[in-house]
């Protein structure tokens, strides 16, 4: 198992520990069939996919979940849907933000590459 894969499942197992069981935590976060996405990727020993690492944002740090979808995307590339590139899309927006001007270069870049890969 990959070094930050390991190291998702140790904070995301010291998370469902400060938040009660695992069941009880997504019931409150009104996602009851994500539990069941992350006990399977972890018996795969796999990272679970953006969308559903997306359900984890401001209970985990930000930044970590980031590259760890980004981690996905680079091992798992096959596995990538657009719902999945999308959900990757908007944490690079949201949390790589280094300027306005910035910002507005990486959001066209990312429609021209979303674009491209449709054949548009």
């Amino acid at each position: 198992m990959a070094k930050i894969v390991t190291e998702f499942f140790r904070r995301y197992d010291k998370l469902m520990q400060e938040q009660g069981p695992a069941s009880t935590f997504w019931k409150k976060a009104d996602c009851e069939k994500v539990s069941g996405y992350f006990c399977k990727a972890k018996r795969e020993r796999r990272m679970p996919p953006p969308t559903q690492l997306k359900k984890l944002e401001g209970y985990l740090d930000n930044q970590f979940l980031l590259e760890c979808m980004q981690f996905y995307s680079d091992y798992y590339p096959e596995c990538m849907t657009i719902k999945m590139d999308m959900a990757l899309d908007e944490f690079v927006l949201k949390y790589r933000n280094k300027g306005r001007r910035k910002e507005r270069e990486v959001a066209s870049q990312l429609y021209l590459e979303k674009a491209l890969r449709m054949g548009l």
